[in-house]
Parts: C-alpha cells; structure tokens; sequence
C-alpha cells in the first residue's frame, strides 16, 4: 500500500482525494493533507482516515519517517531469510548424518 500525502484540500483536493479512495484504494491509501485552512485539511483528513500536516516540512517528514521504517523492515528481512538459509543448511547437515548412521538414538 503507498501513501498519498495532499497538499491542497479544497474542492479540487476533495475530488482526487475521493477519486483514489474510490478508484485506487486496492493501491493507495490518502494519509497526509496540507491546507493553508487547517480546519479544511483537518475534514479531509477525518474523512479520508489520514492525518493533517501543519505545515510542508510535517508531511514531507511523514514521508522520510516512513522510508526509513521501510529500509528497517528490509534490513530486518535480509537478517531472517539469512538466519533461515543457516538454519536450513544445519537441518541438512544433520539429516546427512542421520542417513549415513552418524547419529546414534538413546538405547
């Protein structure tokens, strides 16, 4: 899901944002809304299930804030499907042995 932030929330603003909300919601989700009226991005945003930014700086570090948890989340990723491989590999080990008589079961 990608996130939309909007800067204007008039008339126009309304449109596209009900535009995506009905059209491109399966792909994109209105979060963030900017306008000069904060009462008006405010609305909006209620209305959209976002928040309101007050100022240019605030939703753009939505946007930066929301790139680094996504480059965590990716790290964190790399470090599981890595710890699976090495797990794998011992499971394999081990079954080699297993299939070779290596390991002995308690008698």
């Amino acid at each position: 899901m990608k996130s939309i932030g909007l800067v204007g929330c008039g008339n126009l603003g309304s449109l596209i944002a009900q535009g995506v909300q009905n059209h491109l919601s399966q792909e994109y989700i209105m979060a963030f809304f900017l306008d000069p009226n904060e009462a008006a991005a405010q609305r909006l945003a209620s209305r959209c299930g976002g928040r309101a930014c007050q100022t240019l700086a605030e939703l753009l570090a939505q946007f930066d804030a929301c790139k680094a948890a996504a480059g965590a989340a990716n790290t964190a990723a790399g470090k599981a499907i890595s710890a699976a491989s090495g797990a794998q590999k011992v499971a394999n080990d081990v079954q080699k042995k297993l299939d070779n008589g290596e390991f002995v079961g308690a008698q």
